[in-house]
């Protein structure tokens, strides 16, 4: 691929007309059918040797250009995940305006913004013209689109710095529509809060939609307390054989509370004995691109090194750190609390109940000597055993998919709802927390959140405390004055239903 300040050929095209104040945006894209996939773009920046792994949407013109200098400016500030459903969101967009030649900016905006909400089937004939067949989104879906997209649109200032030579239609009508949404949204005198998504919708794109019903969080779902031993020895374990790997991870999620993706980054270094409590382990979470290098790195001298994770892993192993690469060996960081404890950017594990720590530690000595026998050509702790590359980094579906054959094996039932998913065991961490009267800033800091008000979900009553709180109240009520009363309304109600 080109670097950034590089023509591309495939968008050497003439299929639109020029950008001008006449110009809409369906009137910009190409004529005939559109398509478009999101892929994996690996980009040369500069003169050296360097290339960005990025999100980009190729489309049958080739790639859209402003959206894949988005991506390679804020790729160090936003998440993969994040810039592939920005490109999602502007091939939504693009779909909508293509299915929808004619409309003005302002009713474009407006409309596109509705559908997101309403969906685009016919509310009487269930019958969809457009042929685009969306159903309706949840609401915080719809925000999460129209947020990025807005996001997008205000950077074009910005992004035509590069010089890059924007020559597809796709490329014009993007810029395009950036214009149409300032030019609009100054016109009406909206403003937009980008500091939540459970906002309304409509100040993003001038689109009225329904107020939001203000609804309490639920429960989280957690993983059953009393099944929990049953799928750590039973669920692992399939033709007299244990996964210890999977059986690690688990101990880690239910234990200590960390999510599935950051338990991918752990190195076989970062588990080590607690110096407090030696029977138990003692797990301590690095950045995974600033937090230090193992203490055993050596220069090829022989001499001792030290530095960041990223120099090490591209160094001493030819990688990048997990939450930089796309594909399967991705692995999210979502930004825990970290200290500088340890001579690194880094958190460390608290196991609750303590008991856990040292089962843990069991089958990690016991996990050890299967990974003796493997070649690795990474320093990452959980590995491929039995399926796959054998010693080859253990991807974060392999495990979702495991997780749920071991649910399946005990007979629960493999649903976020019932928290029988990876993420209900650190559901079921804070709850338990919270059960044991643990502080409120104590599990901010266990489960490694930034904001104080993140724990809150798992102090707060419930449905299930509400209800016994209210069946409490009412046999104190029971036997007295008010009681018998209601009791009498009850016989009375009970007679003339059935002499009516």
């Amino acid at each position: 691929m080109p670097g950034r300040g590089q023509t591309n050929p495939v968008n050497k095209l003439s299929d639109g007309p020029a950008l001008g104040v006449a110009a809409t945006f369906d009137s910009l894209l190409p004529d005939g059918d559109l398509s478009a996939v999101v892929v994996k773009a690996s980009v040369r920046v500069d003169n050296t040797g360097v290339h960005v792994e990025v999100p980009a949407l190729l489309t049958n013109r080739g790639l859209v250009l402003p959206l894949l200098d988005y991506c390679c400016e804020h790729r160090s500030a936003l998440s993969l995940d994040w810039l592939k459903k920005l490109c999602k969101a502007c091939w939504l967009f693009i779909e909508f305006g293509a299915a929808h030649r004619g409309l003005s900016d302002r009713a474009l905006l407006n409309a596109f913004a509705q559908r997101l909400h309403t969906g685009t089937f016919g509310f009487g004939d269930g019958m969809d013209p457009t042929w685009l067949c969306w159903k309706p989104v949840s609401r915080y879906t719809a925000q999460r689109i129209l947020s990025q997209l807005r996001t997008f649109f205000q950077t074009f200032d910005e992004l035509r710095d590069l010089k890059r030579p924007w020559q597809s239609g796709y490329d014009r009508a993007m810029e395009h529509a950036a214009y149409a949404h300032a030019r609009e949204k100054a016109f009406l005198g909206y403003t937009w809060n980008t500091e939540s998504h459970r906002t309304t919708v409509g100040a993003v794109f001038s689109s009225p939609l329904p107020r939001a019903p203000h609804v309490q969080d639920a429960e989280p779902p957690a993983f059953p307390e009393e099944r929990f031993m049953d799928f750590l020895l039973d669920g692992w374990r399939v033709g007299g054989r244990y996964s210890f790997r999977d059986m690690l991870i688990t101990a880690l999620l239910n234990g200590g509370g960390p999510r599935a993706s950051e338990v991918l980054h752990l190195y076989v270094t970062d588990i080590l004995p607690d110096p407090e409590l030696p029977e138990s382990a003692l797990v301590l979470f690095h950045h995974p691109v600033e937090g230090a290098a193992p203490e055993d790195w050596k220069d090829v001298s022989g001499n001792f090194r030290s530095g960041q994770r990223r120099d090490y892993l591209r160094e001493r192993w030819g990688l990048q750190p997990r939450n930089l690469q796309l594909g399967a060996q991705h692995a999210g960081w979502k930004g825990a609390a970290l200290t500088s404890d340890y001579g690194s950017k880094v958190f460390r594990l608290h196991w609750f109940p303590p008991q856990l720590g040292i089962i843990f530690m069991r089958i990690w000595e016991r996990y050890l000597i299967d990974l003796t026998y493997l070649t690795r050509t990474h320093p990452y702790a959980f590995v491929n055993i039995l399926r796959g590359e054998k010693g080859a980094q253990y991807t974060l579906s392999a495990f979702r998919g495991a997780h749920s054959a071991a649910v399946e094996r005990i007979g629960l039932e493999v649903s976020r709802l019932l928290g029988t998913v990876p993420h209900g065991h650190r559901h079921a961490y804070g709850g338990r927390l919270a059960r044991a009267g643990v502080p409120g800033h104590d599990i901010q800091n266990f489960m490694h959140h930034c904001s104080y008000e993140s724990h809150l979900v798992y102090t707060r009553p419930f449905q299930k405390e509400v209800v016994q709180a209210l069946s409490k109240a009412s046999s104190v009520l029971a036997g007295s004055e008010a009681s018998r009363k209601w009791d009498s309304y009850v016989g009375e109600v009970d007679y003339r239903m059935r002499t009516a």
